[in-house]
């Protein structure tokens, strides 16, 4: 039974995207301090920018190299133009259409990232924003408080001199 509980708590973990960004003490039902949630947000959304980057820097290597493959050959082609037989030619164009083919499929796939990239990036802050462990950053915001306390201030004016309140708003 102990067992059964330990493998369903697992997988659960294994489904929560903040999982591996949350301290022990999270993962048990505690609170996060402010400064730990802050971490904790900051630290997740790093992570999803260093992979989202990545796949990026993955789909431009790979098209830079069919890029750079492509230009090689049509060199060796122009090269060796006058010496060509029409199979080579056949192979060439076939070859060439090929390349451009896969380079063109690859900066779909670039352009679709690139697009797509800012709004995971986006759909993460929002979900991290609503997430509960996380709810402290937005009633502990600082600037939240600057305000809440600028408007006691001013209250606290007003019943001192309400011309002073209402000369301040």
């Amino acid at each position: 039974d102990k067992l059964d509980q330990r493998l369903d708590a697992d997988s659960s973990l294994d489904r929560d995207y903040l999982a591996q960004f949350l301290p022990d003490t999270a993962k048990q039902g505690k609170h996060l301090t402010r400064d730990a949630a802050l971490k904790v947000k900051d630290t997740c959304l790093k992570a999803l920018k260093e992979r989202l980057i990545e796949r990026a820097n993955i789909i431009q290597s790979r098209l830079d190299d069919e890029n750079t493959a492509l230009t090689k050959k049509q060199q060796h082609y122009a090269r060796n133009r006058d010496h060509n037989d029409p199979n080579e030619e056949k192979e060439f164009e076939k070859y060439s259409q090929d390349a451009l083919f896969k380079i063109r499929i690859l900066e779909a796939r670039l352009k679709r990232h690139e697009d797509l990239a800012m709004a995971k990036y986006k759909e993460m802050d929002h979900k991290l924003r609503e997430d509960p462990r996380l709810a402290l950053l937005e009633i502990l915001d600082p600037a939240y408080l600057g305000i809440l306390w600028g408007v006691r201030e001013k209250v606290l004016n007003m019943s001192q001199s309400p011309e002073a309140f209402r000369g301040g708003m």
